[in-house]
C-alpha cells in the first residue's frame, strides 16, 4: 500500500484520494468477504479489514500515505497550477502557505513537547 506514493510521484499525480474498502448491505462484496476466514466487516460502517490489518491500522496507513505523498514540492506544484488557472490569487496562496506552516510548526512542537501560545496578528 505504501508503494502507491512512489508510483504516483513517478506519474506526476497532483493529488491522491484513498479510502477504506466498505461492504455495503446489498453489495456482492459483502458476500465475498464473508466467504474468507481472514477478512471481516466492521459492524454498521461496513469497513473491510483483515486479521493482519485492523480498521485502525488501515486508517493509520492512509494517514501515512497522505503524509508522505503531500510533500512541499507536490503542494507547491498544485498551488502553482491553481494560480496559473486563476483558481487562486497570490493573496490566498500566501494565506494558505502561512496556515500550513503554522500547522506544521505546531505538529513539530507537539511531538517535542513544546507548548505553543496563540499567535497574535499585528497590523
Amino acid at each position: 500500500m505504501l508503494d502507491i506514493v512512489k508510483f504516483s510521484h513517478e506519474l506526476g499525480v497532483d493529488t491522491l484520494g484513498l479510502s477504506i474498502l466498505r461492504a455495503t448491505k446489498y453489495s456482492p462484496l459483502k458476500e465475498m468477504v464473508t466467504n474468507y476466514d481472514n477478512y471481516h466487516i466492521e459492524g454498521e460502517s461496513g469497513k473491510v479489514y483483515s486479521d493482519m490489518l485492523s480498521v485502525d491500522d488501515l486508517q493509520q496507513v492512509r494517514r501515512d500515505v497522505n503524509a508522505s505523498f503531500f510533500t512541499l514540492q507536490v503542494i507547491l506544484r498544485v498551488l502553482k497550477k491553481m494560480v496559473i488557472y486563476k483558481l487562486l490569487t497570490f493573496g490566498r496562496v500566501y494565506k494558505i502557505i502561512g496556515f500550513a506552516a503554522r500547522r506544521k510548526i505546531g505538529k513539530i512542537a507537539k511531538k517535542r513537547g513544546i507548548k505553543m501560545g496563540k499567535v497574535i496578528k499585528v497590523k
